[in-house]
């Protein structure tokens, strides 16, 4: 059985953000959606929406459909930020994705979480769009790993090397 976190204010702003979006769009309450909330702020590092169901396999038995569901919905709330990744879509809580610079690399979809609080803090004072309320922005950079860099960069090598050995 999962526990619901009680008295931690992150999870509770995190509740209400749940309850207000359901009575805003004049939707019902499911018992699934305040079991996979628990369950998703468990996780500190970005998250498949497979890692999750397997998760709810071992504790509440909640269908495979409901959980990428949830994540939709939760995505659309502003509880989830989705990361596109190579296949399936990665998820990241927002209150760490707002308050990291998400570094994501193209090739192998490692995730890195950057912790610059200063720059996030100009981001927001410098970027207000018009006509928006409650911008919440998330800065995510693409580019290569070392890993994939390294591999790319041998890999470049290589074929230039047989270019050359050809002519």
């Amino acid at each position: 059985m999962i526990t619901i976190p009680e008295d931690d204010p992150i999870f509770d702003k995190y509740k209400e953000i749940l309850q207000r979006y359901i009575a805003d769009q004049g939707l019902k309450h499911s018992v699934e959606r305040p079991i996979l909330l628990a369950l998703i702020y468990r996780h500190t590092r970005p998250f498949d929406a497979q890692t999750l169901w397997q998760e709810t396999l071992t504790e509440d038995r909640v269908s495979r459909a409901t959980v990428f569901n949830a994540l939709d919905f939760f995505t659309r709330c502003g509880i989830l930020v989705r990361l596109p990744n190579k296949g399936n879509a990665l998820y990241l809580m927002s209150h760490i994705a707002h308050n990291n610079a998400v570094v994501y690399c193209r090739n192998c979809g490692k995730v890195i979480l950057y912790r610059k609080p200063t720059l996030l803090a100009k981001l927001r004072q410098t970027l207000k769009p018009p006509r928006m309320r409650r911008i919440r922005p998330v800065l995510i950079m693409y580019g290569l790993c070392s890993e994939c860099d390294a591999a790319f960069r041998e890999k470049k090598k290589k074929g230039s090397a047989k270019e050359h050995s050809a002519k």
